[in-house]
């Protein structure tokens, strides 16, 4: 008896210890907030250095603040876990200066009065439509899979592309972002390095949760790590 209470003292010690120095604010009150303030940021930014005559502040608020709109739509109807994670006050604190380096591009933009030529902002609207429907595809179908059939490797559908079929179509959407901002090319070279990295580290952490299961080898040699066919 003494040393079941002595196990079970150990384990509600672990478990305090593991949350221990954690705060209540999870991955996704960061994201989700950064995402709803957005369009306001721009249209501060548009108001602040008198950009409401450049076209491709506007692009970039339809763009960025439309994708902010859906990402908490989808936040709400098809969350991801991976997002419910806690923070540490450090964690808070470097992941909201992460996410405030995403507003570099309508700063400069604005800041400098940019107006990117016309195929650029079609490029940019391209290259955001088309990642946008990648990304919501994929995530919906892990969704909905994980729903129904919990437990299993996912590899048909968007997941038969590439392993982080998701990551690519976010990828094209935060280019499409940051190209508006060409004409100091450094700082979309900037934001884009600092996402990629992020998404690398969670790639990697999936890598490593996948090749539990038999066929995940199999599953590894077929297909693209990140992007479509380029292996």
């Amino acid at each position: 008896m003494e040393q079941q209470n002595k196990k079970t003292s150990s384990s509600k010690n672990t478990n305090s210890s593991g949350e221990e120095g954690l705060t209540p604010v999870r991955v996704r009150h960061l994201v989700d907030t950064h995402k709803f303030l957005t369009p306001f940021f721009v249209l501060f930014l548009m108001w602040y250095f008198q950009q409401f005559y450049n076209a491709t502040m506007w692009t970039y608020l339809a763009l960025h603040g439309t994708y902010g709109i859906l990402w908490i739509f989808k936040s709400n109807i098809i969350p991801d876990k991976t997002f419910e994670q806690r923070l540490s006050i450090v964690g808070v604190v470097t992941s909201a200066l992460f996410l405030t380096s995403y507003w570099s591009s309508p700063f400069f933009i604005a800041k400098n009065g940019l107006n990117a030529p016309l195929f650029i902002r079609n490029l940019a609207t391209v290259l955001w439509g088309t990642g946008l429907v990648i990304m919501y595809s994929a995530d919906m179908q892990k969704t909905i899979e994980l729903k129904h059939r919990r437990g299993h490797l996912i590899t048909t559908g968007m997941f038969s592309l590439s392993r982080n079929i998701n990551y690519f179509g976010e990828l094209l959407i935060y280019v499409g972002f940051n190209i508006l901002c060409i004409e100091k090319v450094i700082v979309p070279c900037v934001v884009m390095s600092s996402a990629i990295g992020f998404w690398f580290t969670r790639m990697l952490e999936k890598e490593k949760s996948l090749s539990r299961y038999p066929e995940f080898e199999e599953y590894k040699k077929r297909t693209a790590f990140f992007i479509p066919y380029l292996y």
